[in-house]
Protein backbone atom coordinates (compact mmCIF):
# COMPACT_ATOMS: atom_id res chain seq x y z
CA UNK A 1 0.00 0.00 0.00
CA UNK A 2 1.27 3.42 -0.88
CA UNK A 3 1.40 5.59 2.24
CA UNK A 4 1.77 9.32 2.09
CA UNK A 5 2.64 11.15 5.26
CA UNK A 6 5.61 13.00 6.69
CA UNK A 7 6.75 10.22 9.02
CA UNK A 8 7.58 7.84 6.13
CA UNK A 9 11.14 7.88 4.92
CA UNK A 10 12.13 8.18 1.28
CA UNK A 11 13.47 4.61 1.45
CA UNK A 12 10.10 3.29 2.56
CA UNK A 13 8.35 5.31 -0.16
CA UNK A 14 10.74 3.93 -2.75
CA UNK A 15 10.11 0.36 -1.53
CA UNK A 16 6.34 0.90 -1.73
CA UNK A 17 6.68 2.31 -5.23
CA UNK A 18 8.84 -0.59 -6.40
CA UNK A 19 6.37 -3.08 -4.96
CA UNK A 20 3.54 -1.28 -6.78
CA UNK A 21 5.45 -1.25 -10.07
CA UNK A 22 6.31 -4.95 -9.75
CA UNK A 23 2.61 -5.85 -9.47
CA UNK A 24 1.15 -3.23 -11.80
CA UNK A 25 1.21 -5.35 -15.00
CA UNK A 26 -0.28 -8.38 -13.24
CA UNK A 27 -3.11 -6.28 -11.80
CA UNK A 28 -3.87 -4.69 -15.20
CA UNK A 29 -3.81 -8.13 -16.87
CA UNK A 30 -6.25 -9.52 -14.32
CA UNK A 31 -8.58 -6.53 -14.65
CA UNK A 32 -8.56 -7.00 -18.44
CA UNK A 33 -9.40 -10.70 -18.03
CA UNK A 34 -12.31 -9.89 -15.72
CA UNK A 35 -13.70 -7.37 -18.22
CA UNK A 36 -13.38 -9.83 -21.13
CA UNK A 37 -15.15 -12.55 -19.12
CA UNK A 38 -17.95 -10.10 -18.32
CA UNK A 39 -18.36 -9.22 -22.00
CA UNK A 40 -18.25 -12.82 -23.23
CA UNK A 41 -20.54 -14.31 -20.58
CA UNK A 42 -23.25 -16.11 -22.56
CA UNK A 43 -25.35 -16.79 -19.47
CA UNK A 44 -25.53 -20.61 -19.81
CA UNK A 45 -27.09 -21.07 -16.37
CA UNK A 46 -29.81 -18.57 -17.17
CA UNK A 47 -30.45 -20.26 -20.53
CA UNK A 48 -30.76 -23.72 -18.99
CA UNK A 49 -32.96 -22.60 -16.14
CA UNK A 50 -35.28 -20.75 -18.56
CA UNK A 51 -35.64 -23.88 -20.69
CA UNK A 52 -36.08 -26.28 -17.82
CA UNK A 53 -38.57 -24.15 -15.86
CA UNK A 54 -41.23 -24.77 -18.50
CA UNK A 55 -40.11 -28.20 -19.79
CA UNK A 56 -42.66 -30.93 -19.05
CA UNK A 57 -41.34 -34.27 -17.87
CA UNK A 58 -42.52 -35.90 -21.11
CA UNK A 59 -40.23 -33.69 -23.24
CA UNK A 60 -36.72 -35.04 -23.67
CA UNK A 61 -33.74 -32.91 -24.63
CA UNK A 62 -31.48 -34.92 -26.96
CA UNK A 63 -28.85 -32.28 -27.69
CA UNK A 64 -28.05 -28.75 -26.55
CA UNK A 65 -25.35 -26.24 -27.36
CA UNK A 66 -25.15 -22.84 -25.68
CA UNK A 67 -22.96 -20.03 -26.93
CA UNK A 68 -20.77 -21.98 -29.32
CA UNK A 69 -21.84 -19.91 -32.32
CA UNK A 70 -20.70 -16.57 -33.65
CA UNK A 71 -23.48 -16.24 -36.20
CA UNK A 72 -25.91 -14.59 -33.79
CA UNK A 73 -27.34 -17.81 -32.33
CA UNK A 74 -27.29 -18.31 -28.59
CA UNK A 75 -28.85 -21.73 -28.06
CA UNK A 76 -29.48 -24.71 -30.33
CA UNK A 77 -31.26 -27.71 -28.88
CA UNK A 78 -33.10 -30.76 -30.12
CA UNK A 79 -36.10 -31.95 -28.14
CA UNK A 80 -38.65 -34.70 -28.60
CA UNK A 81 -41.82 -35.99 -26.94
CA UNK A 82 -43.94 -39.08 -27.47
CA UNK A 83 -46.96 -36.88 -28.20
CA UNK A 84 -46.78 -33.92 -30.56
CA UNK A 85 -49.26 -31.84 -28.52
CA UNK A 86 -46.93 -31.99 -25.48
CA UNK A 87 -44.08 -30.74 -27.65
CA UNK A 88 -46.26 -27.95 -29.06
CA UNK A 89 -47.26 -26.95 -25.53
CA UNK A 90 -43.58 -26.78 -24.52
CA UNK A 91 -42.72 -24.63 -27.54
CA UNK A 92 -45.60 -22.31 -26.70
CA UNK A 93 -44.37 -22.01 -23.10
CA UNK A 94 -40.84 -21.27 -24.29
CA UNK A 95 -42.05 -18.49 -26.59
CA UNK A 96 -43.59 -16.75 -23.57
CA UNK A 97 -40.27 -16.96 -21.69
CA UNK A 98 -38.04 -13.86 -21.88
CA UNK A 99 -35.30 -14.20 -24.52
CA UNK A 100 -37.06 -17.10 -26.30
CA UNK A 101 -39.73 -15.14 -28.19
CA UNK A 102 -37.65 -14.96 -31.38
CA UNK A 103 -36.71 -18.66 -31.43
CA UNK A 104 -36.86 -20.61 -34.67
CA UNK A 105 -38.29 -24.15 -34.77
CA UNK A 106 -37.30 -26.71 -37.38
CA UNK A 107 -38.96 -30.12 -37.67
CA UNK A 108 -36.67 -33.15 -37.52
CA UNK A 109 -37.41 -36.82 -38.10
CA UNK A 110 -37.71 -37.21 -34.31
CA UNK A 111 -38.74 -33.99 -32.62
CA UNK A 112 -37.66 -30.44 -33.37
CA UNK A 113 -34.54 -28.27 -33.40
CA UNK A 114 -34.95 -25.00 -31.54
CA UNK A 115 -32.57 -22.17 -32.37
CA UNK A 116 -32.58 -19.10 -30.13
CA UNK A 117 -30.86 -15.93 -31.32
CA UNK A 118 -28.67 -13.96 -28.98
CA UNK A 119 -30.81 -11.76 -26.71
CA UNK A 120 -30.46 -8.03 -27.28
CA UNK A 121 -27.75 -6.51 -25.16
CA UNK A 122 -25.42 -9.53 -25.19
CA UNK A 123 -21.89 -8.73 -26.33
CA UNK A 124 -19.75 -11.21 -28.23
Amino acid sequence: MLRLNNSISNVQLEEDYQRYMANHDAVITELNRIELARQEDLKPVEALSSMLMVMPEQVKCRHITIGNFHNGDWIVMEVDAAERNILESYLSSLRRTPNFGAMRVEDLVNGVRITVPMPEGFVW
